[in-house]
C-alpha cells in the first residue's frame, strides 16, 4: 500500500500506462509494462532508469510510435520527455510526434520545437502547436535556444534522479 499521496499518484499513473501497453501485441511494449511495475530493493524504477530499458528493448520505430501514443493518452510529462529525448534521431517517430503534438502539454510542445533534430518537422507540427510553442518559434533562434536550455535542464534532472537511484 502506498504511504503517501505522491506514491498513490505514481502507482495510479504506472497502472494506467501498463494497462494501455498490455493492450498492444508488441512483445517489447508488454515487456516495458513489466519493467514499469518491477520492484527492485523495495522501489520502482525511476523514469530515467526506465529510459535505459526503452533504449535497449523498444528499438522498433513502430513500437516507439505506439509507446509515444500511449504516453500521450496518459499525459504525464516525465515519460513523454524521456521518450522525446530517446527518439530525437528517429525521423519516423519524430513525424508521429509532430502529428500528435497538439495533444501534449505546452512544456512537451516547447521541448519538441527546441530540438534541432525536430526542426524538419516544425511545419508539420505548426497547425497543432499551442500559443507558447508558436510564440517561441515566432521570437526566433534565441528563444528556441533558451527553451532548449530549459528542456536540457528537465532531462538533466531526470538523468540525475536515475544516477541517484543507482547509488541508493
Amino acid at each position: 500500500m502506498p504511504s503517501s499521496w505522491d506514491e498513490t499518484s505514481e502507482a495510479a499513473l504506472r497502472a494506467e500506462i501498463c494497462a494501455q501497453l498490455r493492450d498492444h501485441d508488441a512483445p517489447a511494449l508488454r515487456a516495458f509494462a513489466d519493467a514499469i511495475e518491477a520492484v527492485h530493493d523495495g522501489h520502482l524504477a525511476c523514469w530515467g532508469t526506465l529510459a535505459g530499458f526503452v533504449r535497449d528493448n523498444v528499438r522498433d520505430d513502430e513500437d516507439r510510435v505506439a509507446l509515444w501514443r500511449v504516453l500521450v493518452a496518459v499525459g504525464e510529462r516525465r515519460p513523454l520527455l524521456v521518450l522525446l529525448d530517446l527518439c530525437r534521431t528517429q525521423p519516423t517517430v519524430l513525424a508521429a510526434m509532430a502529428d500528435d503534438i497538439g495533444r501534449v502539454q505546452p512544456l512537451i510542445q516547447c521541448a519538441f520545437v527546441s530540438m534541432p533534430e525536430a526542426e524538419a518537422f516544425w511545419e508539420r507540427a505548426l497547425p497543432y502547436l499551442g500559443p507558447a510553442a508558436r510564440e517561441m518559434l515566432e521570437r526566433g533562434p534565441e528563444a528556441v535556444l533558451r527553451e532548449r536550455a530549459v528542456y536540457a535542464a528537465h532531462m538533466g534532472a531526470l538523468r540525475a534522479h536515475q544516477m541517484g537511484a543507482r547509488v541508493t
